[in-house]
């Protein structure tokens, strides 16, 4: 393409130098020119169709991958964003798992201390309440025979003094009897005594026999009466004996029942011993079993809070490698659409200077006219050839222009009109006439700095 703009600027120039050499052969060189020029023109606008094909598709695919490396980015920062709150999360959530699992550790220590203290206190109070227990059984057990033995002794004794009285009540009778018996032979002794003082008296008429038989009657009687005083004096001493016996027995009787009222007190007094100690017992037992029970609450409390947070811990993990995942596709992603915008910006590069070589073929262009019109101004009148020729420049800077504000992204074109200035030109498109630098620079390839260089139907681009 500068091959064919740098052969246009010789022909521009050639033209010239005939054009110096005389109108009429001018005319003629440039009728002669005007058909390869045409045919350049034809070819360059091709050219420069092609050119705004390509920069069209590239802009178009530049857009597209800018607007998807846009999107990568703002997942990958996402995704990067994420990774760092789930590694934070993940961070917080293995501090609270080994705090968990310390605590664990702490309150199951303090369970195995607790349940072992317990254990040795429950055991150690129970071995003591056992050996309580089993010395108020052996003190109950030994109350019970004493108080057995103390029942069979009063048993015995109320025996023995109801023999004993039955016995004293058989001497009383017998000495009751032995009485009567004494008090008839007294009676009898006195009536033989008189019968003897009477026999005695009257001697003279009774005979020997019966005096001796009386005699012996009387012996006999005292030798009675003497055994019965002496039977009498020993009933009364058996009596006597019987009855301190009784006595005594009755003493012996009211001592074991007292004995047995303290047994049995004793026993009652244990027995309820044994019952308050298996109560305290029981009640300790009850409370440990209660604080174990607690202790073992707590545990299982926090190992289903230590599981939930393995749990928690082992979804993030899964989510955080996800992520990771993710976000490697995304940087893979990233790479390639770097990569793609590489290549593209190479692309657009070359469209740059695509874009620079349509400013400079329109600058070129513009040149030929406006070098064509000075020509028409020297010559007067022109042919229809080279009307033609400048009409054909015209399009062609006007398709150029049109290229240019294409690639640049301009508002469009504008052919200038006899007294036209750049700031009517900017008050007609933006109602504001100080606007004109921002069309003399969108034009500067044509113009440069200076604005006055506009001239009828030059085509300027409009930003």
């Amino acid at each position: 393409m500068p091959r064919r703009i740098l052969s246009v600027a010789a022909l521009v120039s050639l033209a010239s130098f005939l054009i110096a050499c005389g109108p009429n052969r001018a005319v003629q060189d440039l009728e002669a020119q005007r058909v390869a020029l045409e045919t350049q023109v034809e070819n360059l606008q091709d050219d420069l169709e092609d050119a705004q094909g390509r920069i069209s598709t590239l802009e178009d695919q530049l857009g597209t991958l800018a607007l998807e490396r846009e999107e990568a980015e703002e997942r990958a920062a996402a995704a990067g964003a994420r990774l760092v709150e789930l590694e934070a999360e993940s961070e917080i959530l293995v501090s609270e798992r080994g705090a968990l699992v310390e605590e664990l550790r702490v309150a199951r220590e303090a369970s195995a201390s607790v349940e072992a203290r317990v254990v040795s206190e429950v055991e150690s109070q129970l071995a003591e309440s056992i050996l309580q227990k089993e010395a108020l059984l052996a003190d109950l057990i030994a109350a019970e025979a004493a108080r057995q033995r103390l029942l069979n002794q009063a048993s015995t004794l109320r025996v023995e003094l109801a023999r004993v009285r039955a016995s004293a009540v058989g001497l009383e009778a017998s000495l009751s009897e032995a009485n009567e018996t004494l008090a008839g032979a007294e009676a009898e002794r006195e009536a033989l005594q008189e019968e003897l003082m009477s026999v005695r008296s009257t001697a003279a008429r009774a005979t020997t026999e019966e005096v001796e038989a009386l005699e012996t009657r009387v012996v006999e009687l005292t030798d009675r009466q003497a055994a019965l005083e002496v039977e009498l004096s020993l009933s009364q001493g058996r009596l006597r004996e019987v009855e301190m016996i009784a006595v005594g027995l009755e003493a012996s009787l009211s001592e074991a029942n007292e004995t047995l009222a303290g047994a049995e007190a004793e026993r009652e007094a244990l027995q309820e011993e044994l019952m308050s100690s298996s109560e305290v017992a029981a009640e300790t037992l009850a409370g440990v079993e209660a604080e174990r029970d607690t202790l073992l609450s707590r545990v299982t409390t926090l190992e289903g809070e230590v599981a939930a947070a393995a749990t928690r811990y082992a979804e993030l993990e899964a989510s955080l490698m996800q992520v990771s995942e993710e976000r490697g596709a995304l940087l893979l992603q990233f790479g390639q659409l770097v990569d793609q915008n590489g290549s593209l910006s190479e692309q657009l590069e070359r469209a740059t200077g695509e874009l620079g070589e349509a400013q400079a073929l329109a600058s070129d262009l513009a040149a030929q006219y406006q070098a064509l019109l000075e020509e028409s101004v020297q010559l007067g009148d022109l042919s229809d050839a080279q009307r033609q020729q400048l009409e054909a420049t015209r399009a062609a800077l006007e398709e150029a222009q049109k290229e240019v504000a294409r690639l640049t992204g301009a508002r469009g074109i504008y052919t200038v009109q006899p007294f036209d200035s750049l700031s009517s030109i900017a008050f007609f498109f933006y109602r504001d006439g100080n606007r004109w630098p921002d069309i003399a620079a969108a034009n500067s390839f044509l113009i440069g700095d200076n604005p006055d260089l506009i001239y009828p139907n030059i085509v300027l681009i409009v930003p």
